[in-house]
């Protein structure tokens, strides 16, 4: 789903834009399927080298992703550029090789471009080291270490870099290092950032971060230190305090000033959010919300994350005049009666020459017509629509017109779903207020099987406002192959029952087989564990996080193994 939020670091597209040469593909319709297109030659068989695997399933079958290829868009063709190959996995279906080649159009043939080597704690899912080779062309051979992933016995990080191979100078231009400390409880004390000097071609010192905590584990102050090279030493640069009072949680930046050698207040963060009715305890939910990362605006559309949902985030600046904080921004967030976003407001405060931060002030979000100094001024806002199945259907950006002293549209996306909720359409266009018209921007088009649950391709297009067509932009082909977990017997177990199925959010597990501990794991369909948990009794297990769809069900104990297919609802 490509939604846009406000204040969310926007998730780049995973996929690269990428392609095939010498294999044009007709321009695609809204709704066209794969088989429908015409192929000069079989896309699962490029360059005679078969891909691994069928696309034939029995109910008992995981769906295991084994390549990816990736398309630019030529006109009204597409050229293969990029390939992903999974090479080999361990007996949960988790891969620990895989190859990447770009295509070399001029000479027609596939040419190395990356590998990576994984290993998983436990053999599980999580990644206990992951390392990256990028290849030299000069030499024909694999490069040094790329990228590197390394995580201790429970899953917590240790180390993490990664460098950008040059194919013009043949090594390793920038790149960035972390270091991690963490107490016992788990969380990182300590940050030591390095940057690559591609002269040197070594790591230097750039940033220490070190994070403090108090006897309950909450963050409570996180101090970064840059390192001056003419000291040899690390040396303070700001500073963030974190504090709660009732539900409103307080962020305040300060700068280190060398010359008094203080810290100086300068930025004021502040979040106040609102307990979801039915959600956990608000300490637990404080301690998700302050140990994950600075929550600038709600972590998806289904509220605010964690069990809260965040009404008001406003900053405020010092004023050097008055040493108080002074109003600056502004956004209201609004909900419907079932916690989904709808609507999100921005203002800007304007102050006047002799305001302070005790000016009396009054939001008024519904005319913005508060256009005179000293109150706030409407700048944005964003709706969201939903269907019934609370999928996303509409984002309209508008904003605030101080002349006309109304709102203008500014941009809208419309989404379209499947029968499994997947986003199979999406369609963007901007709102010409000279032409008092709204322009194609960009869509993007997803193809599912909706009865194996997993995608096939996805394509996107932009508006060319000259010619007022689409264009291809990139595309992207999975293939998969089957896959049973632990390579076991199914049904090996007597006597076991999982129910309901379907199921609204709860299942029931029962059977002989309990007599002795057993380990229960839920899969997606695509084969990602999404559930662990281990039982001795009867147990009924909340699966009230996992998406509607598709799961299954894995009993592993000495007696034997049982699996079985479940849908939630």
């Amino acid at each position: 789903m490509k939604h846009l939020y406000f204040f969310l670091v926007a998730s780049c597209l995973a996929t690269a834009v990428m392609a095939q040469a010498g294999i044009p593909v007709n321009l695609l319709t809204p709704g066209q399927q794969l088989e429908n297109i015409s192929f000069e030659i079989d896309p699962l068989a490029i360059n005679n080298q078969p891909l691994e695997g069928s696309t034939m399933f029995s109910i008992n079958d995981i769906s295991i992703q084994d390549s990816v290829y990736y398309y630019n868009g030529n006109g009204d063709e597409w050229n293969i550029f990029f390939r992903l190959q999974n090479l080999e996995r361990n007996t949960f279906g988790n891969t620990t090789n895989y190859i990447q080649h770009y295509f070399d159009e001029d000479n027609s043939i596939w040419i190395n471009k990356e590998k990576g080597v994984i290993s998983y704690i436990n053999d599980e899912v999580l990644r206990e080291k992951f390392v990256k080779y990028a290849w030299n062309r000069k030499t024909g051979e694999w490069a040094d270490t790329s990228y590197f992933e390394k995580r201790n016995e429970t899953g917590n990080l240790l180390q993490l870099f990664s460098k950008n191979w040059d194919d013009f100078s043949d090594s390793f231009s920038f790149g960035f290092k972390n270091l991690y400390t963490q107490n016992e409880n788990g969380q990182v004390t300590e940050r030591i950032d390095l940057d690559w000097d591609s002269e040197t071609q070594k790591w230097v010192n750039e940033m220490k971060v070190i994070q403090s905590y108090d006897n309950e584990g909450t963050l409570m102050q996180v101090s970064y230190k840059d390192w001056d090279e003419a000291s040899f030493a690390w040396v303070n640069s700001s500073n963030h305090l974190y504090s709660w009072e009732g539900n409103d949680q307080t962020i305040i930046i300060q700068n280190w000033n060398s010359e008094t050698n203080n810290w100086e207040d300068d930025v004021k963060y502040l979040f106040q959010y609102q307990p979801i009715e039915g959600s956990t305890a608000i300490a637990a939910n404080r301690f998700n919300l302050l140990n994950k990362s600075l929550v600038m605006g709600p972590t998806d559309a289904k509220g605010g994350g964690y069990g809260l949902l965040l009404l008001l985030f406003k900053m405020f600046s010092m004023d050097p005049l008055t040493g108080q904080w002074a109003n600056l921004y502004q956004v209201l967030y609004s909900y419907n009666t079932i916690n989904l976003l709808i609507l999100m407001i921005s203002q800007n405060f304007v102050n006047p020459e002799s305001s302070s931060s005790s000016h009396n002030i009054t939001v008024n979000t519904k005319s913005g017509n508060s256009s005179v100094e000293g109150e706030w001024q409407n700048t944005g806002q964003t709706f969201f629509v939903y269907d019934n199945n609370e999928n996303l259907t509409q984002e309209k950006n508008q904003n605030w017109d101080k002349d006309a002293e109304d709102w203008v549209d500014i941009s809208q996306c419309d989404y379209v779903y499947n029968t499994n909720n997947d986003n199979t359409e999406s369609y963007c266009k901007n709102w010409i207020s000279s032409t008092n018209e709204w322009i194609n921007n960009s869509r993007s088009y997803d193809f599912f099987d909706e009865e194996k649950g997993f995608r096939t391709w996805e394509y996107n297009q932009w508006w060319n406002t000259v010619e007022n067509v689409w264009v291809n932009s990139y595309r992207t082909d999975y293939f998969w192959s089957s896959f049973v977990p632990v390579g076991v017997n199914i049904n090996e177990l007597p006597g076991i029952s999982v129910y309901p199925n379907p199921t609204n959010g709860k299942i029931m597990i029962n059977g002989d087989f309990l007599e002795k501990e057993a380990t229960v794991k839920i899969y997606s369909i695509t084969g990602k564990l999404m559930k662990l948990e281990v039982i001795n009794s009867p147990k009924e297990m909340d699966i009230n996080n996992l998406a509607n769809g598709v799961y299954f069900v894995t009993v592993f104990s000495e007696m034997g193994t049982f699996r079985k297919k479940i849908v939630k609802e």
